[in-house]
């Protein structure tokens, strides 16, 4: 596979260039947030404490790698009295909720669990209209109903409990618009928009209209476009949860993200542990997540760990070396897991296997 000479992003990245050394365009074009330092954060979490006689704060709280850090944060070195707020979809592996327990006991904090259904009611009928017709661009529809059902719950505990702060945990140096993305458009060189989404979404649509036979699917999948794109009209879908007095903050803008450090604190003082099926400690709180990360794998030849990984690379995080060390690694998914997984809405690993081998056949004889 032809990579980078600077990071680790394939030529078959979407929207991907190189120059006449073979250094990529996000190597030469990508730019990473200015931190604006702790004594900042501090001065911002300062005018709230002690507003709410309970809680200074929400965490958002995934029981991930990074959020777990930032509850650790949160309450040792902020000193704010924080409630961690679980979102539930239903897929979260018992290793992530024994890493909850075990963060939360050890900090003694307080737990609140919200479920949903709105990725369970769909995501079985998404992944056999998938298997019917493989396609990269519909690998992220797999999560379809899950950013609307998170901030939709976390809003509506930050108003029951009439918490004015919420802590979100997200820090990796990822770029502004993600391969994920780019994959629905038609030209993956051009800026990225809602049009181009629109009208790549609908292309995948009519070429397989197995993902709308089931209203409950094409709901979920109107609301979470329109929650993630469409903000005049999310707005109007929180109404039920406004909240005027809340703030939302995101620390890592402050605070360095440092991935060593961040593995240090939860392994020794939160006892948090990695789930066994993957060689990687990010995004496997969430099953879905690392099956879409197989498929990825499995249709692209390469996966989110690639593009994190480049971006570490690009910070100077880690060296290219090293990273091509841990991409060995880290990019493994255990077949056991797959097959399970797949077990769960009844699709025989077989059958998965076959639609795989039948997508990267037809794409052979395109190239």
């Amino acid at each position: 596979m032809e990579r980078c000479t600077a990071c680790l992003l394939p030529a078959s990245y979407p929207g991907l260039q190189f120059d006449e050394n073979g250094v990529c365009s996000h190597c030469r074009t990508q730019s990473f947030r200015e931190l604006r330092g702790e004594d900042k954060l501090r001065e911002v979490i300062d005018s709230y404490r002690g507003k709410n006689d309970k809680y200074d704060c929400i965490v958002a709280f995934s029981g991930g790698r990074d959020s777990s850090f930032m509850l650790w944060y949160a309450v040792k070195k902020l000193g704010l009295k924080a409630l961690a707020v679980f979102v539930d979809n239903g897929f979260a592996p018992e290793q992530t909720m024994t890493n909850i327990r075990n963060a939360t006991d050890a900090l003694g904090v307080d737990l609140v669990i919200k479920k949903h259904s709105f990725v369970s009611n769909c995501v079985g009928e998404t992944i056999r209209s998938w298997v019917r017709k493989p396609s990269p661009g519909m690998v992220g529809l797999l999560c379809a109903g899950c950013v609307y059902a998170l901030r939709m719950n976390l809003f509506a505990a930050a108003y029951e409990y009439q918490i004015p702060l919420m802590l979100f945990g997200l820090g990796e140096p990822e770029p502004e618009t993600t391969f994920a993305e780019k994959l629905l458009m038609s030209n993956p060189h051009k800026k990225l928009s809602k049009f181009s989404l629109g009208m790549g979404f609908l292309s995948e649509m009519l070429s397989n209209p197995s993902y709308a036979l089931k209203p409950v699917c094409v709901s979920t999948y109107t609301r979470e476009f329109i929650f993630r794109w469409a903000p005049p009209l999310r707005k109007r879908m929180m109404r039920k949860f406004y909240y005027p007095e809340l703030r939302i903050v995101e620390p890592f803008y402050y605070i360095e993200w440092n991935e060593d450090e961040i593995t240090s604190v939860i392994h020794n003082e939160l006892n948090w542990r990695k789930c066994d099926y993957s060689g990687s400690t990010w995004r496997t709180d969430c099953e879905i997540a690392t099956f879409k990360n197989h498929l990825y794998k499995e249709t692209l030849g390469f996966s989110k760990t690639d593009e994190l990984l480049s971006s570490m690379i690009r910070c100077g995080m880690v060296t290219r070396e090293r990273a091509l060390e841990r991409l060995e690694t880290e990019s493994t998914i255990s077949e056991e897991f797959i097959v399970e997984f797949l077990g769960k809405f009844g699709i025989e690993h077989s059958r998965f296997k076959a639609a795989l081998e039948k997508y990267r056949n037809s794409r052979r004889r395109y190239q």
